[in-house]
């Protein structure tokens, strides 16, 4: 929101609206140059379900751009876990993805097999989910995409520290 009112100069005001797992906060507005902003850059009126893909000027950028892309779309909307590993709990580590855009996680597969990260897909009721696995692959991730958002570096910190990361664990 503060990157928004930055850009055009507006006072904006976030509603929770419930909804899904946890709900969300959005901004509703009908400025026409505000709307006219985004639907410069792909964005179409309307539901996104169907039509929410990665942008080809994302997909055709360079390895920062494409890194960056991917950063701000795991610590928004990405998880790290912890799977049980040979019997010992929350030891296998995981950075997952889900959307009903199915073009989206295509899309986000595509890009991360493009940077060398191994990955695989797989339907969950109306949605797909993306999953990159594996202590070779985690180390790869943080190295390399650099995740910012608190959440996921402390569980990072903590899995590299104790070499588990319990589901209850206070990392927030």
């Amino acid at each position: 929101m503060p990157l928004l009112e930055s850009i055009f100069k507006l006072k904006l005001v976030p509603k929770f609206r419930s909804g899904g797992k946890n709900g969300c906060y959005c901004i509703q507005t009908s400025k026409k140059d505000i709307t006219s902003f985004f639907q410069e850059y792909g964005f179409k009126p309307g539901r996104k379900t169907d039509t929410v893909t990665i942008p080809s000027y994302i997909k055709e950028a360079g390895l920062s751009k494409r890194l960056a892309f991917v950063r701000g779309y795991f610590d928004t909307d990405g998880c790290l876990r912890f799977d049980n590993l040979n019997g010992q709990p929350h030891r296998y580590p995981k950075v997952e993805f889900a959307s009903v855009s199915h073009a989206m996680i295509r899309d986000l597969s595509e890009l991360l097999t493009d940077m060398n990260f191994r990955n695989y897909i797989w339907s969950d009721r109306n949605s797909l989910k993306l999953c990159v696995a594996g202590n070779t692959m985690l180390h790869k991730w943080v190295a390399e995409v650099q995740p910012k958002n608190s959440k996921h570096l402390n569980k990072y910190q903590l899995f590299r520290k104790q070499g588990f990361v319990p589901s209850n664990a206070a990392v927030a």
